[in-house]
């Protein structure tokens, strides 16, 4: 592609946006719980994102 940014990037910016939310709102669930998802739940999805994180962060540096 010209100029744009490849889609591996585009994903692994999307992943570590996804995580660094996630992880906010697991901060946020331990004292506003009545307005954020349960704690279990945000803690769950913080560690697939995580998983999913490392594993983009890696591939796209073995492609770049």
């Amino acid at each position: 592609q010209a100029g744009g940014p490849s889609m591996r990037a585009r994903w692994a910016t999307f992943v570590s946006l996804a995580f660094f939310a996630s992880l906010a709102l697991t901060v946020a669930s331990l004292f506003v719980g009545d307005y954020t998802p349960p704690f279990v739940a945000c803690v769950t999805a913080s560690v697939v994102l995580l998983f999913l994180k490392r594993a983009s962060d890696q591939f796209t540096r073995v492609k770049q």
